[in-house]
């Protein structure tokens, strides 16, 4: 059997981080930008109406490589902050336009939510491509609530005939650590997400930074934690912009003649660093070429579900790749 691996390069896991701009505080968002900073980590900044920070502090959110992103807020702190597609609408051009980017990455303030699924049709019509709505928000729920730790398209409901939303949903499995759940938490949520090769997404807050000091400090450790185990740490624009990617490639096989196959991958966009794994059932060799450029390709052993496989990883141009594999040959 022959699938794609999650993650480019033979990464058994990601790591990612968000924070959420609750009461846009200036003051906040610096001991924030501190802490991350720190820690050497891009976050997924969530930028919460009403009120929004100083220009400066946005830019300083920006310069310093953070993903500008939303924080939808339905709480009825104002008109405008309400459940709806067109108060959803309103903070979304509010928030692209105090950032200058085209946002497309949207938490729920609260994770606030109504109905079944329609919220995904409204992202799916206002261009929000990934949504980390679902995780645990009340203080000492941690882990898998939602029983996931990969991006997925939701189901939409039976008016729609059960199809697939064109958006990705990436849950969270906690927040600010050191107050909202145990910093002992951290260790079986990484073990977790890397026994599944998924993402493990920590939430934070400037103002629970500032509220209670021993959340800054549990960035540095947490981001440390997730390398140690040779985590990536991702903004959600990275996770959608890859998912996105590998699903569109395909793979064929096809037989060569002498103990020889032939994958072709193919894909309507470039993809770089792409895993081939195939479940290696002897302890033989595996040579795996691209039949174009002549070149050897990286092949190594790795667990994936606690299954041996062999890993190929190959770069797939828009005209697509064919590697001639055969078991068995001299190294």
């Amino acid at each position: 059997m022959d699938w794609l691996d999650y993650w480019p390069n033979g990464l058994s896991a990601i790591a990612h981080m968000s924070h959420d701009s609750d009461r846009n505080i200036d003051s906040q968002a610096e001991l924030a930008l501190k802490a991350f900073s720190e820690a050497g980590v891009r976050v997924t900044w969530c930028h919460c109406h009403p009120g929004g920070y100083s220009a400066a502090t946005v830019a300083a959110i920006a310069a310093a490589g953070h993903e500008q992103a939303f924080h939808y807020n339905a709480m009825e702190d104002t008109p405008h902050d309400r459940w709806g597609i067109d108060h959803l609408a309103f903070q979304l051009a509010w928030v692209r336009e105090i950032t200058g980017e085209h946002v497309i990455s949207n938490k729920n303030h609260y994770t606030r939510w109504e109905g079944w699924a329609e919220f995904y049709e409204w992202c799916d019509a206002l261009g929000i491509e990934l949504d980390q709505s679902r995780g645990p928000s009340k203080q000492g729920t941690v882990g898998f609530p939602f029983g996931s730790a990969h991006p997925s398209r939701p189901m939409l409901g039976l008016d729609h005939g059960n199809a697939l939303a064109n958006v990705l949903e990436l849950p969270f499995h906690t927040q600010d650590l050191g107050y909202f759940a145990d910093e002992s938490v951290r260790e079986p949520i990484l073990d977790g997400v890397v026994a599944v090769h998924g993402v493990a997404h920590f939430l934070y807050h400037g103002a629970n930074m500032e509220d209670h000091p021993a959340v800054a400090a549990t960035v540095a450790r947490t981001a440390d934690d997730a390398r140690r185990r040779g985590m990536e740490w991702w903004t959600a624009r990275e996770i959608n912009t890859w998912e996105r990617s590998r699903r569109q490639v395909s793979v064929q096989r096809r037989a060569g003649g002498s103990g020889v196959s032939l994958i072709t991958l193919t894909s309507p966009v470039e993809v770089l660093g792409l895993g081939l794994l195939t479940v290696a059932q002897d302890e033989a060799n595996l040579v795996a070429v691209d039949t174009k450029t002549r070149r050897r390709l990286s092949v190594s052993r790795v667990v994936r579900h606690g299954i041996d496989h062999w890993l190929t990883t190959c770069d797939v141009p828009i005209d697509g790749v064919t590697i001639r594999f055969e078991v068995g040959a001299a190294e």
